[in-house]
């Protein structure tokens, strides 16, 4: 038998450990009465002291459940097992505010195996919910972005692929994580590895890449790739994130098209003008020389001369009819 110093050492420093204790620490008679609870619990529940506690709210286990159904589960639970771990649940402390709390319980029983009561322990994990919450609150914002989020590891495979990326890129998620970047790039892999490579040694990358969807069709992107690290500043992922503009670019090649071809047909206006500045002289002159030309062989020259400017004059009038309408056409546009 252990010395009696021996036990009373054991038993201070076990005493020492539960009061100290960051988590609640209880113990409950058959009817989940609390007998003994460490002043961590105390705090949990809203009280300075765990005596007052005790006195004061001794049916807390079942009675500070938000939940009803979760009380519900966790005594379905005790009637199959003498374990229960991890429990999660929101307690409601003396006051009215709330704690997500994580609990675990052991069936206490004697020798022959009869049942005592419970011995357990409660952790505040309200800030772990909160990081959690923030977590699929962030994810959710990931997905409802119309840009291509995605990461993938050095070796260039997908390890995220957003809801944007398949409307982009035509891939849904299970489709494409595993598999490598080459499989977006098309013709161009030879210079996202150069990017890649960028990446590594620079941090960041950004500028404009013809991509490849499921389809086949042509996607144009603007991307900005960056380098991902760990606490310690090693390199561990890029992430890329990359806005479609091809359509941007279709409409700003038409839009520049159709301003060529206005410029073309102001050009051809103006030009067609001028010939008509020149050729207007010309038949009016040749209609005053047929009175002074008397001769059949300088009049056939003159009708030849008339003839050759009206000819002209008609062709400027056509440039100018159909410049008009191209102008039209394009404003269209």
């Amino acid at each position: 038998a252990l010395p009696i110093c021996s036990l009373q050492e054991s038993e201070s420093r076990h005493r020492f450990v539960i009061e100290h204790a960051v988590d609640g620490i209880f113990q409950n008679a058959l009817d989940h009465t609390t007998t003994a609870m460490n002043p961590a619990l105390a705090a949990m529940l809203g009280y300075t002291n765990a005596y007052v506690a005790l006195a004061d709210w001794p049916g807390f286990l079942l009675e500070s459940f938000v939940d009803a159904g979760r009380r519900t589960e966790l005594q379905s639970l005790l009637g199959k097992q003498d374990v229960v771990r991890g429990f999660e649940y929101q307690l409601q402390r003396r006051g009215g505010s709330r704690l997500w709390c994580s609990l675990t319980l052991r069936a206490r029983r004697d020798r022959p195996g009869r049942l005592l009561g419970y011995a357990g322990y409660i952790r505040d994990i309200s800030q772990y919910k909160m990081a959690e919450k923030l977590v699929r609150e962030q994810a959710d914002f990931i997905n409802r972005s119309h840009h291509s989020i995605m990461v993938t590891d050095l070796h260039g495979r997908f390890t995220f692929w957003n809801k944007g990326s398949e409307r982009v890129f035509g891939y849904r998620a299970e489709e494409i994580l595993g598999q490598k970047e080459d499989l977006i790039a098309g013709s161009n892999a030879s210079h996202l590895h150069e990017i890649a490579a960028t990446v590594h040694t620079k941090g960041e990358w950004r500028g404009e890449l013809s991509l490849v969807a499921k389809s086949g069709q042509p996607v144009i992107a603007e991307v900005h790739f960056s380098l991902i690290r760990d606490e310690k500043g090693t390199p561990t992922a890029r992430l890329g994130i990359a806005s479609d503009v091809t359509i941007k670019k279709q409409l700003e090649e038409r839009s520049f098209h159709a301003q060529r071809m206005d410029n073309l047909g102001l050009l051809a206006a103006g030009i067609a003008h001028d010939l008509n500045n020149t050729l207007t002289p010309i038949l009016l002159s040749t209609q005053m020389l047929f009175d002074h030309v008397a001769d059949d062989q300088g009049r056939q020259m003159l009708e030849l001369v008339q003839a050759s400017a009206r000819r002209g004059s008609d062709l400027v009038k056509e440039i100018l009819k159909q410049s008009s309408q191209a102008a039209g056409e394009i404003r269209r546009l």
